[in-house]
């Protein structure tokens, strides 16, 4: 697959998530992610989409695959996975280094 086909599904993946169709955008983000397995990318919009989809501990281990949970939209898909998890704790601290590495930017 070539590297504009990629941007052109990952767009399409985004598109469904902002349009509230996370089975049809989890249906090609982890095709991609078949193709991609290392892309941070893919990742976070993979877990984007588990949680759109109601499935938080999917978004979590999303996360925990690559590095997209060293970053700050890292740390938010993290936090926000924990959170619907009902991890509390864990989360307010993800969200907290959300919001430290925001400052810093």
């Amino acid at each position: 697959m070539r590297s504009e086909h990629k941007d052109i599904l990952s767009a399409l993946g985004f598109f469904f998530l902002e349009h509230d169709q996370p089975d049809k955008a989890l249906t090609l983000l982890e095709a991609l992610r078949t193709v991609f397995p290392e892309d941070p990318g893919i990742a976070k919009s993979l877990g984007y989409a588990y949680l759109q989809a109601g499935r938080p501990q999917d978004a979590l281990a999303a996360a925990a695959a690559t590095s997209a949970g060293q970053d700050s939209a890292g740390h938010l898909l993290r936090g926000k996975a924990l959170w619907g998890l009902g991890r509390v704790a864990e989360a307010r601290a993800c969200l907290d280094q959300y919001l430290a590495t925001r400052s810093l930017q």
